[in-house]
């Protein structure tokens, strides 16, 4: 009963805020809306406002993305974020799709990057070969899931800047 109450605080908190953002922006206020423009809830519904602010609220009551938004106006855009965002949700996934070398998690990576089809298979090898060094790494078991996440982040996003550049799209 006390976590319905705190959801529906929360989610009332978010949609008050959602809706006094909205006049500041308006009047050419700075920044967007960190509930509905940012965190994962933009990232899985960026053309359903409503939907992104209680996804936000439901997975960590708003904290990243009012922090995403803080820390820089332009974090909230761009594929790159996207790709981080989609890489933590769906980590386990992708793991076991690199160990196999393909599948419908690391396809949908690829999609996220914006990667053409000719740069897939290039984009699962680097995942397959980062997760390889990552979990041979002495220290992999104190890792937590954001830091195992990070590190296959920044795998496919420097194999997206070098190797696969003008293939996958990195903005």
């Amino acid at each position: 009963m006390k976590k319905i109450a705190l959801l529906a605080a929360a989610t009332a908190f978010a949609l008050s805020t959602m809706v006094t953002a909205a006049p500041a922006a308006a009047e050419g206020g700075s920044g967007p809306n960190p509930f509905s423009d940012c965190g994962i809830g933009a990232a899985l519904f960026p053309n359903t406002p409503v939907a992104a602010v209680l996804s936000n609220v439901i997975w960590d009551v708003g904290v990243t993305a009012v922090i995403s938004a803080v820390s820089s106006k332009d974090t909230c855009n761009g594929s790159r974020v996207k790709t981080a965002m989609y890489i933590n949700q769906t980590y386990d996934g992708l793991a076991i799709d690199a160990a196999n070398g393909e599948g419908e998690y690391l396809t949908a990576l690829a999609d996220v990057m914006g990667c053409e089809d000719s740069a897939k298979t290039a984009l699962y090898s680097a995942a397959r070969v980062g997760l390889t060094e990552t979990m041979s790494r002495a220290d992999f078991g104190t890792l937590s899931h954001a830091q195992k996440a990070e590190q296959l982040f920044n795998v496919v996003d420097r194999a997206a800047k070098t190797d696969l550049a003008g293939r996958c799209n990195v903005a």
